[in-house]
């Protein structure tokens, strides 16, 4: 999932974001639709045993909510009251991870939120150095990627407590969340009609189509998340919610990237850097070794030079100004052989 926290809810402001082609999109969001979405969140948390008061550890790795929470005294303040505390995910190397361990020993949060890849990668290393972590107390919600089963084994193995599923985006909120059975995940119907663009929904995957009911100030009607999926068991939940359930969410696929200084940079860092550049239409970042990147673009027209180089400057600070970074315009991203893209691809082994 994608999530955003606007600074004036009371205004109405431009959520940019990439769509289902991986061209770049602005969306009205009014002050309705923000209080909608951030009720949304609520709900897909309470599915995993939390309760309004309870302290949550956000391994999350947006800019915008990452940087501004840090920066902003209003928004600070703000964490501190509703029991919030941000990691980011876009830098993760081991003495980083090192820190967030220390500070999540002594926070105690009930919940951890987290992209799926992060929190696997935090899991790793909690196991090869040897911590057996006493946090959290209730459970992790993981969110904005495919949670593979091994991954899910994992990281449970890890903490010693479920993990929770959630599926949603940044244009709209939590879309759907595992309950306690975790026999699927469960259509969030205050907000949303879901359909599976399948000719047999149930059985075969196919693209997943949301209408958002919240948003007056731009209405979604149909939207193309660009994430597959189909639906879960017609059976009614033993957890005697009613509404229809999604079965694991197959979205795009993206891979960290460890650097020389052994850092670990979230492959959603690459996305948000491309936020807002109306001349790419997909991308793939694709590191070769430890010194070496080239950044694929695939767009309409040509990328303007202050672009491209602001584009250089941002990734090197990233991986490292000694590196070498190959920044090339092509007619269309190379798929894998399994026929997935990936928007980060990483060579080494």
């Amino acid at each position: 999932m994608k999530q955003f926290v606007a600074e004036n809810a009371a205004e109405m402001f431009d959520d940019a974001t990439g769509g289902s082609s991986g061209t770049p999109m602005v969306f009205k969001v009014d002050r309705d639709t923000q209080i909608a979405r951030e009720a949304s969140l609520m709900w897909a948390n309470s599915l995993a045993g939390w309760r309004p008061g309870d302290r949550i550890a956000m391994l999350w790795g947006s800019d915008r909510d990452v940087s501004t929470s840090l920066k902003n005294l209003r928004l600070t303040l703000r964490w501190q009251i509703e029991n919030y505390r941000w990691f980011n995910a876009f830098d993760m190397g081991a003495e980083k991870m090192a820190r967030f361990h220390d500070t999540m020993r002594r926070f105690r949060p009930h919940l951890i939120v987290a992209y799926a890849g992060s929190v696997f990668t935090f899991a790793r290393y909690l196991r090869d150095s040897g911590i057996k972590p006493g946090y959290p107390s209730s459970a992790i919600v993981s969110s904005a990627e495919v949670l593979a089963p091994e991954m899910r084994e994992l990281v449970e193995d890890v903490f010693g407590i479920r993990v929770f599923d959630r599926y949603g985006n940044r244009e709209a909120g939590a879309i759907a969340a595992e309950c306690s059975t975790h026999s699927g995940l469960h259509v969030n119907e205050s907000d949303f009609i879901v359909e599976i663009d399948s000719s047999d929904p149930f059985r075969v995957p196919g693209n997943v189509l949301i209408t958002y009911l919240r948003n007056f100030a731009m209405p979604l009607i149909r939207y193309d998340t660009g994430d597959s999926a189909r639906f879960g068991s017609c059976e009614p939940c033993s957890c005697s919610r009613a509404t229809p359930r999604l079965a694991p969410v197959t979205g795009r696929e993206s891979d960290n990237i460890r650097t020389a200084s052994g850092a670990i940079i979230h492959g959603e860092f690459f996305t948000h850097l491309l936020y807002g550049t109306g001349c790419v239409r997909e991308f793939q970042f694709v590191q070769e070794s430890l010194m070496s990147y080239r950044l694929l673009l695939a767009g309409s027209r040509r990328m303007p030079g202050e672009m491209k180089e602001d584009l250089r400057r941002r990734i090197l600070d990233a991986v490292g100004r000694d590196c070498a970074l190959a920044i090339e315009m092509v007619e269309k991203i190379p798929a894998l052989p399994s026929g997935k893209r990936k928007f980060t691809l990483s060579r080494l082994r």
